[in-house]
């Protein structure tokens, strides 16, 4: 009899020995958790229920914004109409391989790098510090108390300003517009002479076009 219960109790250990180790690879299976918010290179954290709003495209388009077909594929977003279109943080998934290979990123970086976001059926993935750095969303903005408009930050203001008083598009203006714009991008590129080279070589551009919108009426 007692050895019979000897029995038992082994047999009992030995299943709850078995039961704590599949749980433990159970645990390991389970995918990665996304991740809740991304520090962007803007200084700003960027999380779910964030607004993007959509900047200028580079001469060979949003390279870094692709839009979500209705098979949930990307295709290139189509640069007419699409400056200042605006899309909510919806995800910002774990890393996936194939999907960070579309945004053209073959290792994983130490941190998530890749959000989806939307407005009603207008979807998009998003490469968000080369968006941001590269102007393809704009840096800096936020959703206005008042619906539908964008406040003016010293970015904006700096712009009217350069309008009101016919300023000339010089080195001293792109700059100017840049640390406001984009301050931890200029920060960085004010010592990298390539990168300041071609800030100023995009930023006159943007200047030009943000002129051309404003409006005194």
């Amino acid at each position: 009899m007692r050895t019979e219960k000897l029995n038992i109790k082994k047999r009992m250990k030995r299943m709850n020995l078995t039961a704590f180790l599949l749980g433990g690879v159970c645990l390991l299976c389970q995918p990665l958790q996304a991740q809740q918010s991304i520090d962007a290179c803007d200084g700003r954290t960027y999380k779910v229920g964030d607004t993007l709003r959509i900047g200028e495209p580079l001469p060979s388009g949003y390279l870094f914004v692709k839009q979500l077909n209705a098979n949930n594929q990307f295709d290139k977003l189509d640069p007419k109409n699409s400056t200042g279109r605006i899309a909510i943080i919806t995800d910002i998934p774990a890393y996936q391989p194939e999907l960070y290979q579309q945004f053209g990123i073959y290792q994983q970086p130490e941190t998530p790098q890749i959000v989806f976001a939307e407005q009603g059926d207008f979807k998009i993935g998003v490469y968000l510090n080369m968006a941001l750095s590269k102007g393809n969303i704009m840096s800096g903005h936020h959703v206005s108390c008042m619906n539908g408009a964008v406040d003016l930050t010293p970015a904006v203001l700096f712009v009217y300003a350069h309008k009101l008083y016919g300023k000339p598009i010089d080195t001293a203006s792109v700059e100017t517009y840049a640390s406001l714009r984009a301050p931890q991008q200029y920060t960085e590129a004010a010592n990298d002479p390539f990168a300041l080279e071609e800030l100023r070589t995009t930023i006159p551009k943007r200047i030009g076009t943000s002129c051309g919108k404003c409006r005194f009426q």
